[in-house]
């Protein structure tokens, strides 16, 4: 366990609660174009031994930057939306400005364990 100051965990669980109440459920998208037909089509089926870990979806902007992540739950997409998106970018940017963090958690690896943390916290409230 990474020792970090009690007012600055106090801090983080915050505002990791009000990433709580930004989650949204979020249409499906329909901006697929149809009239693509690959040359070789690949038959294949997964199933869910196939599957390792968490499952997230994100959309990207021109850059590559992550600016939405959602989840299914209960056939349902959640998840955030920019702006609410770069508000959990920025708790994870600040939690591994913290001295104990810095050096052994990437911001990328917060990003994805508050996300994470956030599925998990609306599965346990429906069920």
């Amino acid at each position: 366990m990474l020792p970090i100051h009690q007012s600055a965990k106090q801090n983080f669980e915050t505002k990791a609660n009000e990433l709580l109440k930004l989650l949204k459920i979020i249409p499906e998208s329909t901006n697929y174009n149809a009239n693509f037909f690959p040359e070789i089509y690949v038959s294949a089926t997964i199933t869910p031994a196939d599957i390792r870990g968490e499952i997230s979806e994100e959309e990207k902007d021109y850059r590559g930057k992550t600016i939405e992540r959602f989840f299914r739950c209960q056939n349902k997409q959640i998840g955030l939306i920019e702006p609410d998106h770069e508000k959990l970018v920025e708790l994870a940017k600040s939690i591994q400005r913290s001295p104990s963090v810095k050096e052994k958690l990437s911001q990328k690896f917060l990003e994805d364990t508050i996300f994470i943390w956030l599925k998990k916290s609306i599965e346990l409230k429906i069920n």
